[in-house]
């Protein structure tokens, strides 16, 4: 970027203390004791029919004590089970990984959160322009009506080839990093950093669906140059959000004691071919009434 700009702020280690996983393992008490009297009956009732068949005489207080400490442990294991599998609300649709980072929030659970969501969502969309650029999907392309036509779509692509890059300074230089910083005063929540992957992802697909749209158009024999040095342009853009994921492992991989100064800087780069379009609409434009006629 040839203008600096961007998030600066620091960083809490956030992470969910010991206490706070015991308070809410203990939130639901009813549960605990409801799956204690379901065990103990259950034990109960198989304990008196062995009794009835076999006739053996139970050790008084002694053997509903065993029973009851039982079912205590029982209750307190399904507990733990179920305290584990917790789903945080927004995460149901979401891989279990996250569910589980989401909801026990180790230290740096935001960084390892954002990797996991934007590495399951992203790779799909991937592999969608790697099938497009190698010819493996089929597009219904149309040619245009005319060659003044052609170039006023041509002109279009480059203007929201520029929206693009307003658009995804936005969302990488200042709503992911604010997502994931936490601070005493406002810590990080799962469902904002999930919003904001969310939204990268959506406008992940929309620069693929830049480059479908370049392939959904037929050109001229006089066209197929200029056409050509066009695609690719919304590379720029990717290779920016694929730079999210060094930031995060250089983050992940921090030392959670040490106080250290991170400098996240997403280069977006120039765009390939600008200069060799620019001199080539030129030309094509010099001779805009011979391509008319021929068209």
């Amino acid at each position: 970027m040839c203008d600096e700009q961007g998030f600066s702020g620091k960083f809490e280690i956030s992470k969910k203390s010991i206490f706070t996983h015991i308070h809410d393992y203990f939130s639901k008490p009813t549960q605990l004791l409801s799956v204690t009297i379901y065990t103990f009956s259950i034990l109960w009732t198989f304990g008196e029919a062995a009794i009835q068949f076999s006739g053996a005489k139970p050790r008084g207080w002694y053997s509903y004590l065993v029973l009851i400490i039982f079912s205590l442990f029982t209750a307190f294991c399904w507990r733990v089970y179920k305290y584990l599998s917790y789903v945080p609300e927004g995460f149901e649709n979401e891989s279990s990984k996250s569910q589980k980072i989401a909801h026990l929030q180790r230290p740096f659970w935001q960084f390892h959160l954002a990797k996991v969501l934007l590495e399951k969502k992203l790779t799909p969309i991937e592999k969608e322009l790697e099938d497009i650029e190698n010819g493996k999907v089929f597009l219904i392309a149309m040619k245009p009506e005319s060659f003044q036509s052609y170039i006023n779509w041509s002109r279009s692509s480059t203007a929201n080839l520029l929206k693009m890059l307003d658009v995804a300074k936005q969302l990488l230089l200042f709503d992911f990093p604010k997502a994931l910083q936490s601070t005493k005063e406002k810590p990080a929540t799962p469902i904002e950093i999930l919003e904001t992957v969310n939204t990268i992802s959506r406008f992940y697909k929309e620069t693929v669906e830049f480059e479908r749209s370049l392939r959904k158009v037929i050109p001229s024999e006089e066209l197929k140059q200029l056409h050509g040095l066009q695609l690719g342009w919304s590379d720029i853009i990717r290779k920016a959000v694929r730079q999210l994921f060094d930031f995060i492992e250089q983050i992940c991989e921090s030392d959670k004691n040490e106080e250290k100064n991170i400098e996240y800087i997403i280069e977006f780069g120039d765009v390939e071919n600008i200069d060799e379009y620019s001199r080539e609409i030129d030309r094509l434009l010099e001779r805009r009434d011979e391509i008319e006629y021929a068209w």
